[in-house]
């Protein structure tokens, strides 16, 4: 991962992530209202398919796995970028750990 987005793409998958799990922790409140539940939940299935649909944030983390993967050491005797792959798997993880409506996709 050497694009110069690559912070910029991170900053705003933590900014999605975060608006999901607070849209999730009002949803859990007592108190709303059956339209204000319907419209957090179609938000929520909204994030969550920006976040983890085929052509969409994770679709940009599993490239960038795939290619560090893929990258060889200055060497030339060792596969893979086990720094880059350590973040981009933590990306991948952190963004499911929070979830507690069932989501369409499993990883």
């Amino acid at each position: 991962v050497h694009s110069t987005d690559a912070a910029f793409a991170f900053f705003m998958i933590q900014i999605g992530l975060r608006v999901e799990k607070l849209m999730i922790a009002i949803l859990d409140h007592e108190r709303l209202s059956d339209q204000t539940r319907c419209c957090l939940t179609g938000s929520i299935e909204w994030i969550d398919d920006w976040l983890r649909g085929p052509s969409k944030a994770m679709w940009l983390i599993d490239n960038w796995i795939q290619e560090a993967e893929d990258e060889l050491s200055t060497d030339k005797l060792r596969h893979g970028n086990l720094a880059t792959l350590g973040v981009l798997h933590t990306y991948r993880a952190v963004s499911y750990t929070h979830l507690t409506l069932p989501t369409k996709r499993i990883v």
